[in-house]
C-alpha cells in the first residue's frame, strides 16, 4: 500500500474515532439475540454441532455459534475468524488480515468504500465484474488500461489525480493469463499507488 493511502486510511479512521464513528468487531456471548438475521435459530442448534465441530474445535472458543447468525459486525464474529485473520497476517507477513465471505464481497467492499470521490481507480479492462461493481459504487475516479499493458498502465497513472488505486488480478481466470505484478508493484511505487 502506498504511504499515501496508509496516511488517508489512518487519518479516517482517527476521524471516525474522534466523531465517536468507529465500529469495531466483538466476539457474542451467551444472549438473547434480537439483531441477527438467524431468525430460527438455526446457528444455535446442538445437532449442527457435530457436523463442523471438527473442523473449528480447535480455533473457536465461543461454543454458542455454529453458523453465522448475521454480518460480523452485528452479531456473526466468532473467535475461529478472528484467529483465522491473524494466522493470514502472519502467513503474509501483514499487519492484520480480513475476512470476506466471498471474493464478490471483497472487491465490492474494497473498491466501493477505500476510494474517496477526489481519488482515481486505475483498472486493468479485463478485471472481473465483481470490480467493475465496486467501482461503480466508488466515488473515485476511473480509467482503464489495455489488459496487461504496462505502457498503457504508466500513463493513465500520470494523468490520475488525488490517490492512485490500481485494480487488478494476479490471475485472469477468463483468459488464464498472469498479470505482470512486478512490474505493476514498481510503477506503484513509482506512481504512489495503492494495488
Amino acid at each position: 500500500m502506498s504511504d499515501s493511502v496508509s496516511q488517508y486510511l489512518k487519518e479516517k479512521v482517527f476521524a471516525r474515532k474522534c466523531e465517536g464513528n468507529f465500529r469495531s468487531l466483538f466476539l457474542s456471548g451467551n444472549n438473547v439475540d434480537f439483531f441477527s438475521n438467524d431468525y430460527l435459530g438455526i446457528a444455535t442448534q446442538n445437532s449442527l454441532k457435530t457436523l463442523i465441530e471438527k473442523k473449528i474445535n480447535e480455533f473457536d472458543k465461543s461454543p454458542r455459534l455454529y453458523g453465522a447468525t448475521g454480518s460480523r459486525l452485528l452479531s456473526g464474529n466468532t473467535s475461529f475468524a478472528e484467529e483465522l485473520e491473524h494466522v493470514l497476517a502472519q502467513m503474509h507477513q501483514s499487519e492484520a488480515a480480513l475476512l470476506f465471505p466471498s471474493g464478490y464481497m471483497a472487491n465490492l467492499g474494497v473498491l466501493s468504500s477505500i476510494p474517496y470521490k477526489n481519488a482515481t481507480i486505475i483498472y486493468d479492462e479485463l478485471v472481473h465484474a465483481s470490480m467493475h461493481d465496486g467501482i461503480r459504487m466508488s466515488k473515485a475516479k476511473s480509467l482503464s488500461f489495455s489488459h496487461n499493458d504496462l505502457n498503457d498502465l504508466q500513463d493513465k497513472l500520470k494523468k490520475a489525480d488525488g490517490l492512485k488505486f490500481i485494480a487488478i488480478e494476479a490471475l485472469y481466470s477468463m483468459d488464464g493469463d498472469f498479470a505482470p505484478l512486478g512490474e505493476i508493484v514498481s510503477l506503484a511505487k513509482e506512481y504512489d499507488a495503492a494495488i
